[in-house]
């Protein structure tokens, strides 16, 4: 029958590449001999025959299925000749120098600041419910992002907010000891009609105070001691908050009046929802907006 054919395997014969021994010294950055690069070939259990000008046809055992290209030799070839004998050199500037992203430049001072100060870091989910962004903290009408075919009610929105992360892990840690100073850097998610995405993406930073003592006093304090450590310019004003008790909440305004943030003391219906039976005092501030603020911080008192 004409379409039988016959196969034998293995397959013991060497196959061929060819080789440039110019090649060889452009890769390896150091000028290498046709005779040497051959002896280097030869050491290694290649078979090698000289062909016209700086080109070499080399065997290649049928075993060493690891070698698929000339680039394998030229590896073989340094092994043989000694890595100790190549000098390390950068032969091109870097087409770019990596460099911390400005976000986790903002992000690591801040993280910085805050542990200075007493706090300690935990993390939340950026996805989250409804309810605990709004509900939660007595806020009504505020645009959420939500996520299509959400699997569960506590995933059905990306967080607006920090501060109410914050305090879902004080209501999960009751059983622990007061004081508990804890904070999160992290981004939130705003509708942006005009981005392609459709969202902003922010990078916050949000702390938080649970004692029997807890009083505007200790939260203001606090944050005028982190946002000076950053170097920012900022002024402190009355506000109305309904996360906060009235006439205990102040915003918090950058260069040209910009909003960077709220602080204050919670107001009790908020507690009873999260079912904390001590005063909490917290803030959250903007950093996206202190990327461009940080000029060297003195506080302009408004109150």
């Amino acid at each position: 029958m004409s379409w039988l054919r016959v196969v034998k395997t293995p397959k013991l014969e060497p196959w061929e590449l060819r080789l440039e021994v110019s090649y060889v010294s452009k890769i390896l950055g150091k000028p290498l001999t046709k005779e040497k690069v051959k002896e280097n070939l030869e050491r290694m259990r290649y078979g090698v025959e000289e062909s016209g000008g700086d080109t070499l046809i080399v065997q290649v055992p049928p075993y060493r299925a690891d070698v698929k290209h000339v680039i394998d030799l030229v590896e073989d070839i340094a092994i043989a000749e000694g890595y100790d004998s190549f000098q390390p050199e950068i032969k091109v500037q870097p087409p770019t120098i990596g460099q911390e992203h400005p976000d986790e430049v903002v992000a690591d001072a801040a993280r910085e600041a805050l542990i200075g100060l007493g706090y300690q870091e935990v993390t939340t989910f950026i996805l989250t419910s409804r309810e605990s962004q709004l509900d939660d903290i007595n806020l009504s009408g505020v645009e959420l992002v939500e996520v299509v075919n959400p699997t569960s009610r506590e995933q059905a929105v990306c967080r607006r907010f920090l501060i109410p992360g914050l305090l879902q892990v004080f209501s999960r840690n009751k059983h622990h000891s007061l004081p508990q100073k804890i904070f999160e850097v992290g981004y939130v998610l705003l509708p942006d009609k005009k981005s392609e995405t459709r969202t902003a993406e922010r990078l916050h930073a949000a702390f938080a105070y649970q004692n029997p003592d807890a009083s505007y006093s200790i939260i203001r304090s606090t944050l005028e001691a982190f946002l000076t450590s950053l170097g920012v310019c900022f002024s402190v004003f009355p506000s109305d908050h309904p996360t906060f008790i009235p006439g205990r909440v102040c915003k918090v305004l950058g260069e040209e009046n910009s909003e960077l943030g709220h602080f204050g003391e919670v107001h009790p219906l908020v507690l009873e929802k999260h079912k904390l039976e001590n005063p909490v005092v917290v803030a959250e501030v903007d950093l996206t907006a202190l990327k461009t603020k940080v000029v060297g911080g003195q506080t302009q008192d408004g109150v």
